[in-house]
């Protein structure tokens, strides 16, 4: 219970400043001074100029389909029997009769099924692929087959098919049982779960054929000090191999047989392979001693704002993907009781929106993002997720900045760190101001304890009184509506 202590206090002056700025997120800032220049957390909330929006959200699967249209979209039919959709890829071919192009939203069930829709129509039919079911989500690339544009697919369980529009499912046999695949020089390079220092390679041009042999495939064999080889990523014209504690760089010179491992990066903590981007000019990645660019050369930690609380949470099951200019990563973070997350278990606990250009960051907590598809389209590029609330069944669907979780609104948090006006002394906290459209609670954090405050939405700067004395104070803004809007946030305090 907190008691208000109103006792007068002599010579106060009263300063009126601004509380802080919105936007970006510095957890271990220590800043003590207003305004405060950095948040401590932002969940579920976004930004925009200076002021507190709706942040994140997952939706039913929906695309648009004509770029003439922009306003337009389609819905993608569901499944029957309780079965969803768990994985999703793009796939574009031409036509050899009209010579046009056709682009298809590749889709895999729960129960192993593919599906295909036609994402350059208004359709939102699906169309079973006969005679292919995985149970294992398959490593998908492209490649003209016989003069067709194909569709590659490897299953750790079933190993490699290759499918071509509409219905020929063609089963490869005698390749390796690959972990990563990446295509560079007409060639398929490859890891390999049971061959895990080496990395093998297809023949030229056919990327079904991994017959070891002078003319054809054939196997490339790195040193073990940095551990297994787990992604193999073509980048700036080469191919780069990441590893446990590591990243080799492996480079062709003349006869296309003759590979050369020229450089090796070193990394201080484990790499985890699923996180692993190509970001235009450079390549993200999260390893257990924080988040990482690579620009070929060298690697660098990137201050995300949130380190210490990557650092300290398991990252097991992170994964990653980039979509137009943005590092979706889904991870964990060790809020240390200051966000509070809906009871239950969780594989990754916040789903992270990264700016690679201006390093800004937005975060969407509760919920379990297991995987993430990026479908970059010409008409419109769409982060997919298979996701689930703690509890709940997983569903998969598109993000954006929605503020709700399919039909759910998401509880927004803004945090401030403590302010103490760089003294122990007693002050009085006497009133906050703020512009909010949407009903919110302010929560007002002292030593003395904590205040709930409902204030009401409307248009134009509200004054709300506190009048608490305290030694430090901190503010926490919450709202569990959208189409937010907050701004304006000014303190008055006695000193």
């Amino acid at each position: 219970m907190f008691y208000e202590n109103n006792l007068p206090i002599k010579n106060i002056k009263v300063k009126n400043s601004k509380l802080a700025l919105f936007g970006s997120i510095d957890y271990d800032d220590k800043a003590s001074q207003l305004p405060l220049e950095k948040s401590m957390m932002i969940t579920n909330f976004g930004s925009c100029g200076d002021a507190l929006v709706d942040g994140l959200g997952i939706a039913d699967l929906s695309f648009r389909y004509d770029k003439n249209f922009p306003n337009d979209r389609k819905a993608i039919d569901g499944l029957a029997g309780g079965y969803y959709y768990k994985a999703a890829w793009r796939f574009c071919m031409q036509d050899i009769s009209s010579g046009g192009y056709m682009t298809f939203l590749i889709l895999q069930s729960s129960n192993g099924d593919f599906y295909f829709n036609r994402l350059d129509t208004s359709s939102s039919s699906v169309t079973r692929i006969d005679d292919l079911n995985l149970s294992d989500v398959p490593l998908v690339t492209v490649y003209n087959i016989g003069g067709r544009d194909s569709l590659i697919l490897v299953s750790k369980s079933k190993g490699m098919y290759v499918w071509q529009y509409p219905q020929n499912v063609i089963k490869v046999d005698n390749v390796p049982l690959m972990s990563s695949m990446c295509i560079i020089n007409d060639r398929l390079f490859v890891t390999v779960y049971d061959d895990v220092y080496k990395i093998y390679y297809s023949d030229n041009l056919d990327p079904t054929n991994f017959n070891i042999s002078s003319r054809e495939g054939g196997i490339i064999e790195l040193p073990i000090e940095m551990g297994k080889c787990n992604k193999v990523v073509s980048f700036d014209g080469d191919l780069y191999v990441f590893r446990d504690f590591g990243i080799s760089r492996i480079s062709t010179y003349g006869d296309p047989k003759e590979f050369e491992v020229v450089s090796s990066i070193v990394s201080n903590g484990r790499i985890f392979e699923k996180t692993v981007c190509v970001c235009g000019d450079k390549i993200l990645y999260l390893a257990s001693d924080g988040l990482y660019k690579f620009d070929g050369n060298k690697s660098t930690k990137i201050d995300t704002g949130v380190n210490s609380l990557l650092n300290n949470a398991s990252q097991d099951y992170s994964v990653a993907g980039f979509c137009d200019g943005y590092y979706y990563l889904s991870c964990n973070l060790d809020y240390q009781d200051n966000v509070h997350l809906p009871e239950g278990s969780y594989n990754n606990n916040s789903f992270i929106r990264y700016n690679v250009t201006c390093g800004m960051l937005d975060i969407l907590c509760g919920y379990d993002v297991m995987d993430i598809y990026i479908i970059n389209d010409t008409i419109e590029s769409s982060v997919c997720v298979l996701s689930r609330k703690p509890g709940s069944i997983y569903r998969f669907g598109t993000v954006g900045i929605l503020g709700k979780y399919f039909n759910e609104n998401t509880s927004k948090v803004w945090q401030s760190h403590k302010v103490d006006m760089s003294t122990n002394k007693d002050k009085i906290l006497k009133s906050l101001s703020l512009e909010t459209r949407q009903d919110i609670e302010v929560v007002v954090r002292t030593d003395c304890g904590d205040k709930i405050i409902n204030v009401a939405g409307r248009v134009g700067i509200q004054d709300i009184r506190v009048n608490i004395k305290c030694k430090w104070f901190a503010i926490d803004i919450v709202s569990k509506g959208v189409n937010n809007y907050i701004c304006h946030p000014y303190v008055s305090v006695g000193v």
